[in-house]
């Protein structure tokens, strides 16, 4: 069936579905240019007996620019910043913040990079010794609040603060414990390539990723962590270490590069054209963990504050039934936890700014696959004294076991034919009997 595309509640084009119609999977692809300010995505199909699934909802937030906080520890983080805002650049796709290490303080990241309601999306480590404790807890919050982390090594990381502070053995953020330095060249594996951030590289294209080189490199453990709390690779070098890894952490995302982004290693990664491109992607992919704040779960609240802030006032809040309610409060921000109903939520403020949130349902629920065995589990202590058989033979041997219920309406049946047939004789009998 074609799939209809929404924007803002408006209809803008219908997306067949790729592949033929046999595939059990098919994929849906369009492009769609948005302005600035919060949206609201809905994809709506037909052609099934399962309603519930027809509709999915996907808010968004565009900002002009994306806003990054570079903590740079060794003052070679330019070739970064000109790959993602290019100086003659009027209308970059990012902003940049750049700050020394020394300098980096928890309150830096709240402080706007470049005016009202643009805090740091992403924060970068570039080439950093180490974390204090009260840094890396501020950095904890901020990814528990949405925002992602990249660290990228370098000559002056000192790997034992860091995985001690950091990653403590898999039960911090960090993704992979440092473990060291290895001075032997390596280029990537474009099969390695399956991630969404590095999945458009797979191509080898002039000047592309498989022809960077690198002489140096750290060395990432991804199975140092404690119950597989480490992260995974978006992309390897040639000898299958990791080049980056990255791994959820609260809302946010944190990623680890094995590598500088600069020349000091020796690598020509920085020189290439696809170097521009790396940065933008990775980038993308983990300014968009954000997109976590406006996408929920069914019962997760609302948290909302303006930005650019206003004054409190009244806030009117749509839900999915279309009915709407307004929410009064002295101080932002607005917790609002009626969000059982999956669907759509929008915010209105009393200065006629909307803002969308989605609530969305378990799309598991309509596919009909057989239970596994922690499904049956689970069932079975809901439902006490289940027991599942998948033999037929067994059901049949265990046909006499426990209580047992029998049809009776066919004996119901009989006794009602039975009395139908008396009545009818009976009075057959008097008629003959009352004759002269």
């Amino acid at each position: 069936p074609t799939v209809k595309l929404e924007v803002d509640g408006r209809r803008v084009m219908d997306v067949p579905p790729e592949g033929s119609a046999a595939d059990p999977v098919r994929r849906i692809a369009f492009s769609q240019r948005f302005p600035v300010g919060s949206h609201l995505v809905t994809l709506t199909c037909s052609g099934d007996d399962f309603a519930e699934d027809n509709r999915q909802d996907f808010a968004l937030e565009v900002l002009p620019a994306i806003p990054l906080l570079v903590i740079d520890g060794t003052r070679r983080s330019e070739f970064l910043r000109d790959a993602l805002a290019p100086s003659k650049d009027l209308t970059p796709a990012f902003v940049i913040r750049s700050i020394a290490a020394s300098d980096f303080i928890p309150a830096a990241l709240a402080v706007d990079v470049r005016g009202p309601g643009t805090p740091p999306r992403v924060v970068v480590f570039a080439n950093v010794p180490a974390i204090t404790a009260a840094q890396n807890e501020a950095i904890e919050q901020f990814l528990a609040d949405g925002g992602s982390v990249l660290v990228t090594l370098g000559d002056g990381v000192d790997a034992a603060t860091w995985n001690r502070i950091a990653f403590r053995g898999g039960q911090g953020w960090l993704p992979a414990r440092i473990v060291e330095t290895v001075a032997k060249e390596v280029k990537l594996l474009p099969e390695s390539f399956v991630h969404p951030a590095v999945e458009v590289f797979k191509e080898p294209l002039p000047g592309g990723l498989h022809t960077a080189v690198f002489p140096q490199r750290w060395k990432l453990d991804l199975d140092a962590g404690v119950n597989g709390t480490t992260g995974f690779a978006i992309a390897r070098f040639s000898d299958r270490t990791a080049f980056i890894a990255e791994r959820g952490v609260g809302r946010g995302r944190a990623a680890i590069c094995a590598v500088p982004l600069d020349k000091s290693w020796g690598t020509n990664l920085v020189t290439l054209p696809d170097f521009v491109r790396l940065a933008h992607e990775t980038m993308y992919y983990l300014a968009g963990a954000k997109s976590a704040e406006r996408n929920l779960s069914p019962g997760q609240a609302i948290i909302f504050t303006p930005r650019p802030a206003e004054s409190p006032a009244g806030v009117k809040v749509q839900v999915p039934d279309g009915s709407a309610r307004t929410v009064t409060l002295k101080a932002w921000p607005l917790v609002f936890d009626a969000t059982r109903e999956s669907g759509a939520y929008k915010l209105t403020t009393a200065g006629g700014h909307e803002y969308y949130y989605a609530v969305r349902g378990d799309t598991q629920e309509s596919v009909l696959a057989q239970a596994s065995a922690d499904d049956r589990k689970l069932v079975a202590e809901i439902v006490k004294g289940m027991k599942y058989v998948d033999d037929l033979g067994d059901v049949v041997e265990t046909a006499g076991e426990g209580p047992q219920s029998r049809d009776l309406w066919w004996l119901m049946l009989g006794l009602v034919v039975m009395t139908l047939i008396v009545e009818a004789l009976y009075t057959r009998r008097l008629t003959h009997e009352a004759r002269p």
